[in-house]
């Protein structure tokens, strides 16, 4: 239990810092929970029956379409931002991060994320009105 609530103890420090460094750049500060999700379509068919030694002939549809639904929720006012594109790499969350920067740009926006492989934005620069943290692994 105690190495759970570790991380816990590092929160308020963490807020603080974040509220002075941009006090004077935003005028509100919201707490986000981001996650995202596959929603798609596989259709088969299934078996039929014939008389022995006799091949089937029966139409098949084989069909795969899926979208995946970006969405980050505020406990603290219900507020909600969802966004649907295709995929999951780090520049499909990049796009995604662009486009929730542009949702009430005057508030600061502190977003929670998993850990997942293409959360990694080494390589991209992060909208200055978001700021990203990693829930303990």
């Amino acid at each position: 239990m105690n190495r759970l609530l570790k991380p816990l103890k590092k929160l308020p420090k963490l807020f603080s810092n974040i509220n002075l460094r941009h006090r004077e750049y935003f005028q509100s500060v919201n707490l986000y929970f981001q996650d995202e999700s596959r929603f798609g379509l596989m259709t088969h068919m299934g078996k039929c029956l014939t008389a022995r030694g006799v091949k089937p002939i029966v139409k098949y549809q084989h069909a795969f379409k899926n979208t995946y639904l970006y969405g980050s929720y505020s406990p603290i006012n219900g507020d909600s931002f969802t966004y649907e594109i295709q995929g999951t790499t780090s520049e499909i969350f990049y796009k995604y991060l662009l486009e929730f920067s542009k949702y009430k740009p005057k508030e600061l926006k502190i977003i929670v994320i998993d850990n997942a492989g293409f959360h990694s934005l080494k390589d991209y620069e992060i909208p200055q009105n978001i700021q990203l943290i990693r829930i303990p692994p």
